[in-house]
């Protein structure tokens, strides 16, 4: 016996990392920095989600926002490739570290195809950014 976890209920977890480092996205697009397909008894935990706006690659121009809500960048975790449909984003208005409380989780039990994105919801700005986390997998079955 490990403390509470016995040794398999300890073999059924899966730690994956949430990573795209420091890269530059275009006005108007997305990165699709990860996927995860859960099956049937398996459950994916967030709880570290960290999305880092570095700058602004095009000096001296006044960002266009599609969509005021979603800030100038966001991240998200999202069972499509569409941004506007998440059970978890976070997003940034300037260059920052923004992160989802890592006293909480986020846990997603559907079997399906889970995308980590991240996008730049502007039109006329070109940013760069990064994104770190952990997804945690539980298999119950």
């Amino acid at each position: 016996m490990n403390g509470y976890i016995t040794t398999s209920r300890h073999n059924s977890l899966l730690d994956a990392p949430i990573l795209l480092p420091q890269t530059e996205l275009r006005r108007g697009r997305y990165i699709i920095a990860g996927q995860i397909k859960l099956t049937l008894g398996q459950v994916l935990r967030i709880r570290c989600f960290t999305l880092h706006f570095v700058n602004i690659l095009t000096p001296t121009v006044t960002p266009s926002i599609f969509n005021t809500a979603m800030g100038l960048v966001s991240a998200s975790v999202t069972t499509t490739p569409m941004v506007c449909s998440s059970p978890l984003r976070v997003s940034a208005t300037a260059p920052s570290v923004v992160a989802h409380n890592s006293f909480s989780y986020v846990d997603f039990a559907t079997p399906a195809t889970y995308y980590f994105l991240v996008s730049n919801n502007t039109s006329n700005v070109d940013i760069s950014v990064s994104l770190t986390g952990v997804a945690k997998i539980l298999n119950y079955g």
